[in-house]
């Protein structure tokens, strides 16, 4: 057998998602009102939603996909608030100070346990407790379900009043549109490291 005849697909190369690059994308997505117009509230809410699940993933080391990857098959699941984390399983501390998420365990993790996660809030704005409790407050409950059924992170109601799946192909597609409407340039962010 003959490998490697038409030669070999260039690897991209990756980088590990730093503080810095992190900072760079919430400067550029939110507060939303950035390119001098109003925006809608479909689009508020779903700015809101990445940026509290992207501090939450930072900020606990979590695979993003973790705390929000979920189809709307999902939704019909009569389990589906043991299997994936909803609303109800935050709770803030009575100081405000601390936020204590519990994520159920999930299929792709070697030790199947749940994570019962505290995280402490910070003095910028990548402070998880921030950004959930802003979130928690503005981006209502899916379609008026109570808090137990409804995701943690959930993609608002398309135009066609449809409510979307929340995954990794859709939180990129977004992102890099904003970036790109929003003076991001090219869909890869400048890293230090890159030349």
């Amino acid at each position: 057998m003959i490998k490697n005849v038409f030669g070999t697909k260039p690897k991209i190369q990756r980088f590990p998602l730093t503080r810095d690059i992190l900072l760079h994308l919430f400067n550029l997505l939110w507060p939303p009102i950035l390119v001098g117009r109003p925006i809608s509230a479909t689009e508020y809410t779903f700015q809101l939603t990445i940026a509290a699940s992207f501090a939450l993933a930072f900020s606990a080391f979590l695979h993003v996909s973790r705390s929000r990857a979920y189809t709307t098959e999902d939704l019909r699941d009569p389990e589906f608030n043991r299997k994936k984390a909803t609303r109800s399983y935050v709770r803030f501390s009575t100081l405000g100070d601390a936020v204590q998420i519990f994520l159920p365990r999930s299929k792709t993790d070697p030790s199947a346990r749940s994570l019962n996660l505290v995280l402490a809030c910070t003095d910028d704005r990548l402070c998880p407790v921030k950004t959930h409790h802003c979130y928690l407050t503005v981006v209502p409950p899916l379609h008026g379900l109570p808090d137990y059924l409804t995701p943690l992170f959930y993609r608002p109601l398309s135009r066609t009043g449809n409510s979307t799946s929340f995954t990794k192909k859709a939180v990129q597609q977004t992102l890099t549109t904003l970036l790109i409407a929003r003076g991001g340039g090219s869909t890869r962010l400048h890293h230090p490291q890159l030349p």
